[in-house]
């Protein structure tokens, strides 16, 4: 039995569909079962990808159904849902991997998909050769990682920056980010030199004091041992 408890906060409807629509295999799977529900398990396991998608209302009077029912039959899709996909491994499979590697050009990224032999890593050197010219970077480090599952492949995307990582200044970007110090604007228009040189009015580390200077021993008084 899965822990999850779907009841304790419902999810509207429209956002049901949605998720619903996105996980496919789980409902091809549960097809063989035939329930009550079964005609909208197959709407909802057809439904193609675009925009807009259809309302809650067009599916209800497709289906010859009233608002309790078809919350009823959704509830009871999502449940089953998790419950296989609690237990199953093998229902979703995103083992179909690919790699779309954004590469700074100007102010936006240029993107080409490819698949790699193994996944690279935040802080790590990247060289795009074939797109040096283009772009006028050769230096590039991987900047930041995304796992996106969709169907039935993971897509990596891998966004670079141009230079050479700096551990420190990666993490003052993400605190200025955070202490609303840096505008995603700003990150994104900005090399690297540009940046330290903005976060530093925020972050500049004070130089480390003089020690005070030690006092002499006053003349004729005794040391520790009385010389």
């Amino acid at each position: 039995m899965n822990s999850y408890n779907y009841y304790a906060v419902p999810i509207p409807s429209r956002d049901l569909v949605y998720s619903l629509s996105l996980m496919q295999p789980a409902l091809i799977r549960l097809r063989p079962a035939a329930k009550k529900y079964t005609p909208l398990l197959d709407v909802l396991a057809e439904m193609p990808d675009v925009w807009p998608r259809p309302t809650c209302k067009s599916i209800q009077e497709n289906l010859g159904i009233n608002a309790s029912v078809f919350r009823r039959w959704l509830d009871a899709i999502y449940y089953d849902v998790w419950e296989l996909v609690g237990s199953d491994a093998s229902v979703l499979d995103f083992t179909n991997v690919e790699y779309e590697v954004e590469v700074p050009y100007k102010k936006d990224y240029m993107r080409f998909k490819c698949r790699l032999p193994v996944p690279p890593r935040v802080g790590e050197s990247f060289d795009v050769d074939f797109l040096g010219h283009i772009a006028g970077q050769y230096s590039l480090y991987v900047d930041k990682i995304l796992h996106k599952l969709e169907g039935s492949k993971m897509t990596t995307i891998v966004t670079l920056r141009d230079g050479y990582f700096d551990q420190y200044l990666h993490h003052l970007r993400y605190r200025a980010r955070f202490e609303h110090r840096l505008t995603f604007e700003q990150e994104h228009s900005m090399d690297d030199w540009a940046l330290a040189k903005h976060l530093r009015q925020f972050y500049e580390v004070p130089p480390t004091p003089a020690p005070a200077p030690i006092q002499a021993t006053q003349e004729g008084r005794r040391g520790r041992y009385g010389q």
